[in-house]
């Protein structure tokens, strides 16, 4: 529009100082702007931060309101109609002794075993011979018709300890061996 820098207004205020800043006002004019737009940045943050948060708070909010008025009133409402008492009544078990306690015969070498973890020794001993009759003779487990007569071995009274004609061949050579000594 003007052709002459002179006449144009607003010359004076695009061209560069004449005199230009000093060095300190430079530094303090940079500080000053800097620390500004770090608080900003600082303010924008939080702002956002504010925001996500409301924003969460709403939609806890509204979904808590969707599912109370999902659910049908009759639903969401009950009277108790009835009250029912319960009477406790505690029996009192006596215990057998141990000498006239049945000696529970099963056919799963798992069951005897686990029983004859909560008998007395010699209920305990004829339980885990059981056990490894079983497991030697039906199973062909001999790992575990050893693990098992070794623990009758150790329950087992001096009669039960000697060989008998009805044992099978594992079960003679640990009572041998047990009675030869180490």
């Amino acid at each position: 529009m003007f052709d002459d820098e002179s006449t144009d207004p607003l010359a004076r205020w695009l061209a560069p100082p004449e005199a230009g800043l000093s060095a300190g006002l430079r530094a303090d004019l940079r500080e000053r702007t800097s620390r500004e737009v770090g608080r900003q940045a600082v303010r924008r943050r939080w702002r956002q931060r504010g925001r996500a948060a409301l924003a969460l708070g709403i939609a806890a909010c509204l979904g808590g309101l969707a599912v109370y008025l999902s659910v049908p009133p009759e639903v969401r409402i009950r009277e108790v109609e009835r009250v029912v008492t319960v009477e406790v009544v505690r029996e009192v078990i006596r215990e057998v002794p141990p000498e006239t306690a049945p000696v529970v015969l099963a056919e799963n070498p798992d069951e005897l075993e686990r029983a004859a973890l909560f008998k007395d020794p010699p209920q305990a001993a004829v339980l885990w011979c059981k056990a490894g009759d079983i497991r030697f003779g039906d199973d062909g487990d001999v790992a575990g018709a050893l693990r098992c007569y070794r623990a009758f071995l150790s329950l087992a009274d001096a009669e039960q300890q000697r060989p008998r004609a009805g044992d099978n061949w594992l079960l003679t050579s640990l009572k041998q061996e047990r009675r030869s000594g180490p």
